[in-house]
């Protein structure tokens, strides 16, 4: 059987096989430094879209707030 045959499954296990690449290099400790700097990005795009969030909630809700008519 040819990689053309298998189509989207070869790409499925692919995938399956790189993400257990990363989990063990995860869970052995190997490349703690990049871990780090993933982490960091992660922490500043989890602040961000809190951010985002409240700021669309409150500029949604605009319209509610009484106003007055001088």
């Amino acid at each position: 059987m040819t990689y053309a045959k298998l189509g989207n499954v070869w790409r499925v296990l692919v995938t399956i096989g790189h993400l257990g690449l990363i989990t063990l290099f995860c869970r052995l400790g190997i490349l703690i430094w990049l871990q780090n700097m993933i982490a960091n990005v992660d922490r500043v795009a989890l602040t961000n879209c809190i951010a985002q969030t409240i700021l669309a909630g409150i500029m949604s809700m605009a319209h509610l707030w009484p106003t007055t008519a001088n």
